[in-house]
């Protein structure tokens, strides 16, 4: 299955058209050079429209204004302390909010948090059918990371570009889901 994942928010920073490639264990550090860790700590403020488009024609979204200097976010009206939510005393609302906070924000900033505690890697992979530019790794959570410490996710490596460009979802042995990244830009 392929779905589609539309992200609209102001990009911090956009991958150059070429780059010598990294060596193979410098990928993480080039993915978040690329995608702006430098700049991160400076940000105060993130918002941005969560949308995705099913096959068969049906879409969600959520809204999120994050301000980062307060320490809160609003996710489609609700807001929330993230890092004080307590979800075994939060209501439905907050627990909705949470949730997308989790979810919604790594999809947004994977390439930001690929040094995060309790997210590993396998080796990198490459094979004959992919050129020296590009790299393949499984990303999955220890116990007690994010919601779904179970999924593992393909990572598609632009090695030269020092851009994830695609990633595949795996909950269980029997389902994936391909998504991609396009369009990076300032």
């Amino acid at each position: 299955m392929l779905a589609t994942l539309l992200l609209v928010v102001a990009s911090l920073t956009s991958p150059p058209a070429t780059r010598p490639a990294p060596q193979p264990n410098d990928w993480k550090q080039a993915v978040m050079r690329t995608a702006g860790i430098d700049v991160w700590p400076s940000v105060t403020r993130l918002q941005f429209t969560f949308i995705v488009a099913f096959p068969d024609g049906n879409a969600m979204q959520r809204v999120h204004d994050w301000n980062l200097a307060d320490g809160t976010a609003t996710v489609d009206g609700v807001t929330i302390r993230p890092w004080d939510v307590d979800v075994g005393n939060a209501d439905d609302a907050q627990k909705s909010a949470y949730s997308a906070w989790i979810n919604d924000g790594y999809w947004l900033l994977m390439p930001l948090k690929l040094d995060d505690p309790g997210v590993n890697f396998t080796p990198v992979a490459a094979s004959r059918d992919m050129p020296p530019s590009r790299a393949m790794v499984t990303m999955t959570f220890g116990d007690g990371t994010g919601l779904t410490p179970g999924d593992a996710y393909d990572l598609a490596i632009d090695l030269r570009r020092g851009v994830v460009d695609s990633w595949t979802s795996r909950p269980d042995d029997t389902r994936a889901v391909t998504w991609t990244w396009e369009g990076y830009r300032d």
